[in-house]
């Protein structure tokens, strides 16, 4: 098992969070505090890069949704890349998959989050776009 880790890179204008480790009720804390003291209050975008992260619980959901939550008053939503087999089952168990704009690489998540925000629903919104029929 590896230690939590947590670290911020700047890329041009785009924050990307980089998390290793488990993320759980032993280490959300340390996240949430590491996202107040890090992240500027006008950063909207954000990029979470997961490739490190071995294990999210509920504790780290909770701490996701707080993003969630914070980037939407903005009408950003964050970018995540490198999500494994567990976080990303995790992820799609609680509807997040469909919160987070999806990506393969670091490159292309701050391509995403570098688009206009103003396109974007949202929380509710993706959500109810997720549960769309797909149309004939």
């Amino acid at each position: 098992m590896k230690d939590f880790t947590v670290r911020l890179d700047r890329e041009g204008h785009a924050a990307v969070v980089v998390i290793a480790g488990r993320l759980d009720g032993n280490t959300s804390g340390t996240f949430s505090r590491f996202l107040v003291e890090h992240l500027a209050e006008d950063d909207v975008a954000i990029v979470l890069d997961v490739t490190g992260l071995e294990f999210i619980s509920s504790a780290g959901l909770r701490e996701f949704m707080a993003l969630l939550k914070r980037l939407d008053k903005k009408k950003a939503r964050p970018a995540i890349f490198g999500v494994g087999t567990t976080v990303g089952l995790a992820l799609e168990i609680v509807g997040f998959d469909v919160l987070f704009h999806r990506a393969k690489d670091r490159a292309s998540a701050i391509s995403a989050v570098s688009r206009s925000a103003t396109s974007t629903p949202g929380l509710i919104g993706r959500l109810f776009e997720r549960r769309k029929p797909a149309e004939s």
